[in-house]
């Protein structure tokens, strides 16, 4: 496979995220531009509450477009959050947002981009995220037994 093709698959496969990121939202309309800054600031906020050994992990299950939103300005010096509650996170995911996209519902945003997360990665990976994440970050996730469909707590 050609780095060309590999490239295109990989931006075919972030709009694919994009696009489950804005039916999560239940948007009535497409805003593709909006869907990607929640993603890079859920995926930012997360890579902040993740030992690095789990964050490289998770990023390894994503496609490369994605992985690059996750490790865009970061700053691998820096450690993860000891207070990881979830206010904390919905305020870190809010700061990584532009002004335009502040108004939103926060734990809306973090349930939709982590229901996208878990319908595209391996789903054992979503097990050991929620078993690493506080209790209060990890119920964003729906439950996730196979591919067949979602639950929430």
């Amino acid at each position: 496979m050609s780095k060309i093709t590999l490239l295109n698959k990989n931006i075919q496969k972030t709009f694919i995220w994009l696009k489950d990121i804005e039916d999560n939202m239940e948007w009535l309309y497409e805003d593709k531009s909006t869907a990607l800054a929640l993603l890079r600031a859920v995926l930012c906020a997360l890579r902040e509450h993740l030992p690095l050994n789990n964050l490289a992990h998770f990023s390894a299950q994503l496609p490369v477009v994605i992985r690059g939103f996750l490790f865009q300005d970061w700053n691998p010096e820096h450690v993860a959050f000891k207070e990881r509650k979830a206010e904390d996170f919905l305020a870190s995911v809010k700061a990584h947002l532009p002004e335009s996209a502040q108004a939103l519902d926060m734990e809306k945003v973090v349930t939709a981009v982590f229901t996208t997360i878990a319908g595209e990665i391996d789903l054992g990976e979503i097990n050991k995220l929620k078993k690493i994440l506080p209790k209060p970050l990890s119920n964003f996730f729906p439950d996730v037994t196979d591919r067949g469909g979602f639950s929430f707590n």
